[in-house]
């Protein structure tokens, strides 16, 4: 799902036709295809002719989590800034905390390869 959020003089047609053009290269879940919202405010940001803020739930994150468990494995297999953290928590909290890192990206990357067992028929809007 993906969410835009525009401020100045855009035209909607204008960011369907980006959209359009950005689908094929976005790795989108095979049950919502058409995940796209779009709030447009015609006042423009201080100083700016316009602005363009995108948020998007994805799978692309799972790098990123993988990322941030090998750089807090290769810090807290050392033990490095531990003692600063110790004072206010148990140890068993960092291991708790890799492992729910380990499982939120094992869910992004089940989500990834998922492919659904029947084709979703999609509703056609009346024009």
């Amino acid at each position: 799902a993906c969410g835009l959020m525009l401020r100045g003089n855009v035209q909607i047609s204008d960011i369907n036709r980006n959209i359009n053009r950005l689908k094929p290269q976005l790795q989108m879940i095979p049950w919502n295809q058409e995940g796209f919202k779009v709030g447009l405010c015609n006042q423009p940001p201080v100083g700016m002719p316009y602005s363009l803020l995108w948020l998007s739930n994805n799978s692309c994150i799972r790098h990123t989590f993988g990322t941030l468990e090998e750089r807090f494995m290769k810090l807290y297999k050392h033990k490095v800034y531990v003692h600063h953290y110790t004072e206010y928590m148990d140890k068993a909290c960092f291991d708790e905390a890799i492992e729910n890192v380990r499982d939120i990206a094992g869910e992004y990357e089940a989500l990834e390869s998922y492919q659904p067992e029947q084709e979703i028929k999609r509703l056609n809007p009346a024009c």
